[in-house]
C-alpha cells in the first residue's frame, strides 16, 4: 500500500526518545524528511546519526517546546531548511505518578506546560503555514488516562483537554485541507532499550517511571503489563509509531477529529 508520504516534512516533538524517536525513525522509513524537536541535544544528535546513516534526511532543532518564543523560531528554521511542514506530531509529554493531594504548584505547572501549553504552541506557531498551503496533518499524542486513572489525575486533565481541542480544532480548519487526530498508546509504553532514552527522559534510572515501580519485583512487571492489555502483550514504542504513520497517511486521508486507541479500564493498580 502506497501511504503517499514520500517527500513530505514532519516534525516530531520530543523526537529524541521512546516513542518520539521511534515516530521520527518511522516517517523517515515512509522517505519523509524529519525535524527533531526536543531539549535533550545528545540525544536528539544520536538519532539525527540514525537517520542520516541509514539514508534520511533529518534536521535536529534544540528546543524547549514550552517556550512560545522557542517554538516560533523552530518551526521558522524547519521550514528554511525544507521549505514546507506537512505534518506535526506532538509527542512531548511527562507523566509523574502520584495522588493528586501530595503533588505540588510547581508540579502542576511542569505537568501542564509540557502536555498541554506545549501542544498549544506548536499548533499555533504551524497553523498559519498549513492553511496557506491549504493541507496539513496534526497529530497529538493522547492517553488512557484522559478518561480517569488513579495516581494520574492532573496528567488525564492534560489529556483530556488535548482531546477536546484537538476535536474542536478539526472542525475549524478542515475547510483547509487540515486534519487533527489523537493516537491514544493504550497502555503505558516504555523504551526497549536504554539507548532509546536521553538521561532527562522519564524512563531514566533515576526518573518518574522507574520510581512507579518500586516495591514491584522485576520478574512480575512484564506480567503486570501484559494484563494490562487485552490482547495480554506489550506495546512497544514502534507499535504507537505505525499508528502515527498510519493516520497521517493517505489511505487516512478523510479521517479526522480521530481518537485512535483509548480503551477504558486500564489499570495497574
Amino acid at each position: 500500500m502506497d501511504l503517499g508520504l514520500w517527500g513530505k516534512t514532519v516534525i516530531v516533538t520530543g523526537g529524541s526518545s521512546n516513542i518520539g524517536r521511534s515516530i521520527a525513525l518511522a516517517f523517515s522509513n515512509e522517505h519523509c524528511n524529519v525535524v527533531i524537536a526536543d531539549i535533550d541535544e545528545l540525544q536528539g544528535e544520536k538519532v539525527r546519526n540514525e537517520i542520516e546513516v541509514g539514508g534520511g534526511k533529518v534536521l535536529f532543532l534544540k528546543t524547549d517546546v514550552t517556550d512560545w518564543e522557542q517554538v516560533q523560531g523552530m518551526v521558522k528554521k524547519a521550514i528554511d531548511h525544507f521549505g514546507k511542514i506537512d505534518i506535526l506530531v506532538n509527542n512531548v509529554g511527562w507523566s509523574p505518578f502520584g495522588f493528586f493531594n501530595d503533588s505540588t504548584p510547581e508540579r502542576w505547572d511542569k505537568v501542564v506546560k509540557l502536555n498541554l501549553w506545549s501542544m498549544l504552541y506548536c499548533t499555533r506557531a504551524i497553523l498559519d503555514h498549513m492553511i496557506e498551503r491549504t493541507q496539513g496533518d496534526i497529530i497529538n499524542i493522547g492517553s488512557p488516562s484522559a478518561r480517569g486513572m488513579k495516581t494520574q489525575a492532573l496528567y488525564g486533565a492534560c489529556k483530556a483537554a488535548v482531546e477536546s481541542f484537538s476535536f474542536a480544532l478539526a472542525r475549524e480548519v478542515g475547510q483547509w485541507g487540515i486534519r487533527v487526530n489523537v493516537v491514544h498508546p493504550p497502555v503505558p509504553v516504555e523504551p526497549v532499550a536504554a539507548d532509546h532514552i536521553g538521561e532527562g527522559s522519564m524512563h531514566a534510572p533515576a526518573g518518574e517511571g522507574p520510581r512507579s515501580w518500586q516495591g514491584v519485583p522485576e520478574d512480575h512487571r512484564a506480567s503486570i503489563k501484559k494484563r494490562a492489555h487485552p490482547m495480554r502483550q506489550i506495546m512497544t514504542p514502534d507499535d504507537v509509531a505505525a499508528m502515527v504513520v498510519l493516520m497521517a497517511s493517505a489511505p487516512t486521508r478523510l479521517f479526522t477529529a480521530q481518537s485512535i486507541g483509548t480503551p477504558g479500564g486500564i489499570e495497574f493498580a
